[in-house]
């Protein structure tokens, strides 16, 4: 970020962080408002953001969009954070390791961490110690994985292998199989940044979250799927009735949200709040969530409750 600030192209991009005015704010505030219920239920509460490193910015929006008053910001790097306290912003601030927070075991009620997650040299571990210092909760805003709603195939793809399978069979043929599967990295996940440096993106699953709340025992899950468009410009475009870029970027939003409600059995959205609970959920703020189109994780035990498989038993020599 110290480079990136001295950039020529990037100092303008830099200070329409701070507009709230904008296309961009726009898109922001639209994710920022996918936890509503959560910040309304836990205004009062004590907050961390992790990997707040654009000035602090998720702890001030925090703050001015939904009143929350106790909440400590903290990034791996200081130099972006120093000039956000400088310019008034805010007056404590942390500089933290996300594989490595230094806070002790429940912290903070809340701990926030948005786009930040996939950008972890190895998020799970990060994931781990945000829970940790939670008491309450932990919310990830994130882009979401190619494959990571249970999304089921297309009808035409389903029946296309079958029709394959069926002629191979009528005419005595064997299934053939590929010897080498080839995955290409930039369709999995690697970003190449054109400067020899790059970065292996671990956008959010779904499944892999469910696993981790069985896995750990945690006290559930909740996430509320959404979609998003950036068009390059638009940290400058003001977010007002005409302006060509809005309209452009509103009628996307609506043609992504309307294919996921038109196909539902492909259902992809873009992003996802998921919403890691440490313990038991409130019955208010799930009812509140669910309105709002959150879905809750079933959780279950491992084994299943009344599963009776063969039983351990020593026996002797």
């Amino acid at each position: 970020m110290e480079n990136d600030i001295h950039g020529p192209d990037r100092q303008r991009i830099h200070e329409s962080w701070f507009r709230d005015d904008t296309v961009d704010f726009w898109r922001h505030r639209r994710m920022y408002e996918t936890c509503i219920q959560l910040a309304e239920h836990y205004r009062g509460a004590s907050w961390l953001t992790v990997g707040d490193g654009r000035y602090g910015i998720d702890s001030v929006r925090l703050r001015k969009l939904f009143g929350i008053t106790s909440v400590l910001l903290s990034d791996i790097g200081s130099c972006l954070l120093e000039r956000g306290k400088a310019r008034g912003l805010f007056g404590e601030y942390a500089v933290e390791n996300a594989e490595n927070l230094t806070f002790k075991d429940d912290s903070f009620d809340v701990v926030f961490c948005k786009e930040s997650y996939h950008h972890f040299p190895r998020p799970t571990i990060a994931l781990y110690e945000m829970l940790r210092v939670s008491r309450k909760a932990v919310i990830l805003i994130e882009p979401l994985d190619d494959v990571t709603l249970g999304l089921q195939l297309s009808q035409r793809d389903k029946i296309r292998p079958l029709i394959k399978s069926i002629i191979s069979k009528l005419l005595g043929l064997e299934p053939r199989c590929p010897d080498i599967v080839t995955i290409h990295p930039v369709n999995h996940g690697f970003e190449d940044y054109g400067d020899g440096t790059g970065n292996y993106i671990y956008r959010l699953s779904i499944r892999e979250m469910e696993k981790i709340v069985h896995g750990l025992d945690l006290g559930g899950m909740a996430w509320l799927g959404f979609n998003d468009h950036y068009t390059k410009g638009c940290e400058f475009e003001p977010a007002v009735i005409g302006n060509r870029m809005f309209i452009e970027m509103q009628q996307e939003i609506q043609r992504l949200d309307e294919q996921c409600r038109r196909f539902p059995q492909c259902q992809q959205y873009a992003f996802a709040t998921v919403v890691l609970f440490k313990s038991g959920i409130d019955p208010v703020l799930r009812g509140e969530m669910v309105r709002a189109g959150y879905q809750f994780m079933q959780k279950q035990t491992n084994p299943v409750s009344g599963w009776k498989g063969p039983q351990s038993e020593r026996i002797s020599a």
